[in-house]
């Protein structure tokens, strides 16, 4: 039977809402990743960790906490759904990601 990844960052890109589609594949869940995001404006031509979204948006990865997604409204899905799994922290953005992993493990260890 096949078994799902729950990434919360990447329904923003997609334009979706991260908590209806959890409701939706909550079943099928067997790991979760998460991840942050921020609407940027292009800088220059060396823009090319910028991801455009669905809705035509550019987006930056950042460390958890820093960007737009509802990581707090995802945690208190988790919590209602008894999600005992796993969760990895991802990082997409620039610059040394070491330190941008740790402040998301040190935010995301608030919100659990």
């Amino acid at each position: 039977e096949l078994k799902l990844t729950y990434d919360v960052g990447n329904f923003l890109l997609a334009g979706e809402n991260a908590m209806k589609a959890l409701d939706k594949i909550s079943s099928r869940v067997v790991h979760v990743h998460f991840k942050d995001w921020q609407i940027v404006q292009p800088k220059d031509e060396t823009s090319d960790h910028l991801i455009t979204g669905f809705d035509g948006q550019l987006y930056e990865g950042v460390a958890l906490g820093a960007g737009q997604v509802d990581l707090q409204a995802a945690v208190n899905q988790l919590k209602e759904l008894n999600y005992t799994g796993y969760i990895s922290v991802e990082y997409e953005g620039i610059g040394e990601p070491m330190n941008a992993v740790r402040r998301g493990v040190q935010y995301l260890r608030l919100l659990l």
